[in-house]
């Protein structure tokens, strides 16, 4: 069409109509609109139509965007739904009767009506830039308040009771079902997005927020969402760009599952009520939207891809892989069953956070209030015990003292564990001598044991070829690890013998030439060995057997000590012997 002169004309006759159409084809380079009677569904699927549709093709392939308007009805809905692979977007006008084709550089309309036939037998032609706009104009204006055919097709399913499923492979094709149906709901929306970079994506690069909003505003609508909120994603829904207006808050809830520990697995487990069969679904890479309880839309996304992003500066569209759009009363009840079973769990883990929070809030209060009194208590004991008085009073102050240290002790674990709790326990690493921290402990102790009169020794076995052992760590920290462990195992020996070892060992997956190794050290008792019914809890909080006197504070504040130093520790019980053994690792580079 290059270089052809300006003109209007009448063509008559299918053969030159078809010569003239086929010219046009070609010469498109960006859009390709078509407005066609419902009838044409029928007539796409004759003989003659082979070599348009082949063209259709074509320009989509070299980039043209191929739309067309027409009426699907029930009577055509099959036909239509056939012919969809060979538009870019189909939509729907009802009664709609024009014939026209607007490209880039033409427009045609034909003066009749045709069926079940290629061509008309007249048509209006004209290349004139002015004429050809304004009928782009008028397309795109039409266009905007046609009816998606996805949209008019599930209608019509709906309508005669059909059920079915289709998958989706297209991902332009998918956000547009996501949003259309979004639009359409009137009842309840269901919304699980539960990555936070596939949901930052969303809402950088479509109307996601908008669609939601404009949906709830004037109506009786209630959206639920579940999905991880970040800070930046709480940023980006205050962003001022997205019109969010408070009062639509009650119909919109959003509920956090950053946190959520069923959702750290790869997958979770979906049974369909109605069927034996049970599904895995990865909860990491599928959206998951359910409308009005009628429809559900799944979209599995290339998550590797999504994280990767600013690296291949991709658009969300590139991370869809493919969607399932169902309205089976099963598969829809499924994903409900799914939903709201998340939704529970979320708000019985928030109930479960805010008890806890609370809780150590208290004992935080609690340990401090104890705390402020005991010094006091301490310092005027030791003052007039060191003043001339009588064995008995002496007597008497020890006790108070002795018993005001207990409860110091006490309160300082409290606050430990508060600590522990808020993240906020803090190291002072530096290169100690982990040999030398051992032997003071075992002084200690040996001195301990020989003022409660019992029949206990402790043995040091120093397996690491060297009498001194300079590591990177916190010393009071891991003193207080020590001092934990030799504790609980001279309170649980009456007598016998307590065996300290250290040893070290390579590290099994150290592969990458460094000269990585860990430190290991266990303290062995021959007391009574750990209560099974202890055993699974045995590092957690407060955790006490029923003949056991101690606060369950030592082992806890231990393990949280071992783990933030990057190590590890256990406990079992001996197995040819009694007792038991509690041993930490820590990294030793």
């Amino acid at each position: 069409m290059k270089g052809k002169e300006e003109e209007i004309k009448i063509i008559v006759g299918e053969n030159e109509i078809s010569k003239q159409f086929f010219e046009c084809l070609p010469s498109t380079k960006r859009r390709l609109d078509i407005i066609n009677d419902g009838r044409m569904a029928y007539s796409f699927h004759c003989d003659a139509f082979n070599e348009i549709k082949r063209m259709y093709l074509a320009c989509m392939k070299n980039g043209v965007k191929v739309r067309i308007i027409t009426e699907i009805t029930r009577e055509n809905l099959s036909y239509c739904k056939e012919a969809l692979p060979y538009f870019s977007e189909m939509r729907h006008i009802d009664r709609i009767t024009s014939n026209t084709v607007v490209s880039d550089c033409c427009y045609i309309q034909a003066h009749e009506i045709f069926y079940k036939k290629c061509m008309p037998h007249q048509c209006l032609f004209s290349n004139m830039k002015p004429f050809v706009k304004q009928q782009q104009l008028l397309f795109d204006a039409l266009w905007e308040n046609a009816v998606p055919a996805f949209k008019r097709i599930m209608e019509l399913e709906k309508s005669r009771g059909t059920e079915y499923t289709e998958t989706i492979q297209d991902p332009h094709k998918i956000m547009e079902l996501y949003t259309n149906l979004i639009k359409s709901s009137t009842k309840e929306i269901m919304l699980l997005v539960p990555s936070s970079r596939i949901y930052k994506l969303m809402l950088e690069e479509t109307q996601l927020l908008n669609h939601l909003y404009n949906v709830a505003n004037g109506s009786d609508i209630h959206i639920k969402i579940l999905t991880p909120l970040n800070e930046s994603l709480q940023e980006i829904i205050k962003r001022k760009d997205y019109d969010v207006n408070k009062n639509l808050d009650k119909h919109i809830q959003i509920k956090d599952i950053q946190t959520m520990p069923s959702l750290q697995k790869e997958q979770y487990r979906s049974e369909d009520p109605y069927s034996s069969s049970t599904s895995y679904w990865d909860m990491k890479s599928a959206m998951i939207l359910i409308s009005d309880r009628i429809d559900s839309l799944a979209v599995q996304i290339a998550e590797e891809n999504a994280n990767r992003k600013n690296e291949i500066n991709g658009s969300f569209y590139e991370f869809i892989e493919s969607a399932t759009y169902s309205n089976k009363e099963t598969t829809v009840i499924s994903y409900i069953s799914l939903f709201e079973r998340l939704w529970q769990q979320v708000e019985l883990y928030k109930k479960v956070i805010e008890s806890e929070n609370a809780g150590n809030e208290f004992i935080s209060i609690a340990a401090h209030e104890l705390r402020n009194p005991i010094q006091p208590i301490l310092g005027l004991a030791e003052a007039v015990s060191n003043k001339s008085i009588d064995s008995e009073q002496k007597q008497m102050l020890d006790i108070i003292t002795r018993n005001a240290r207990k409860l110091k002790s006490l309160s300082d674990n409290i606050l430990e564990v508060s600590r522990a709790e808020k993240n906020s326990l803090k190291l002072n690493p530096k290169n100690i001598d982990m040999i030398q921290l051992i032997l003071d402990n075992l002084q200690v102790y040996q001195e301990y044991i020989t003022s409660m009169g019992k029949k206990i020794s402790i043995e040091f076995e120093n397996n690491l070829g060297s009498e001194m052992c300079s590591i990177y760590a916190d010393k009071d920290r891991l003193n207080q690890v020590i001092s934990n462990l030799v504790n609980n195992a001279v309170k649980f020996t009456v007598d016998g013998i307590i065996k300290i070892d250290a040893v070290m060992n390579k590290k099994d997956d150290d592969d990458n030439g460094t000269d990585d190794h860990i430190l290991t050290i266990s303290i062995k008792d021959s007391g009574k060995g750990i209560d099974p019914d202890i055993m699974p809890k045995l590092f957690t909080k407060f955790a006490t057997s029923a003949s056991d006197k101690g606060t369950g504070i030592g082992l806890y504040l231990s393990k949280r000590i071992i783990e933030a130093h990057g190590g590890t520790i256990r406990a079992y019980n001996n197995v040819s012997e009694k007792g038991a053994t509690f041993s930490f690792s820590l990294p030793f580079r």
